[in-house]
């Protein structure tokens, strides 16, 4: 497993974190293709903070990555 790093050395996780801003339109098609990345066996970064000005898209954005 991948351990990442900040300055100093300490360990802070073993995936990226991601922040994903808008949540409709072409935020399915990157979705699914982290999906891909992740069923190849690439498991290193995770979808932490969905946002955008629509809340119904960040709902229905985050109940896709929980999926």
């Amino acid at each position: 497993m991948r351990r990442y790093t900040i300055l100093g050395g300490k360990v802070v996780s073993d995936k990226l974190r991601f922040g994903h801003i808008g949540c409709g339109g072409i935020a399915d098609a990157r979705l699914r293709r982290w999906q891909q990345i992740v069923e190849k066996g690439a498991d290193i970064f995770s979808i932490e903070a969905p946002c955008d000005v629509r809340w119904e898209a960040v709902q229905n954005y985050a109940e896709e990555i929980a999926a």
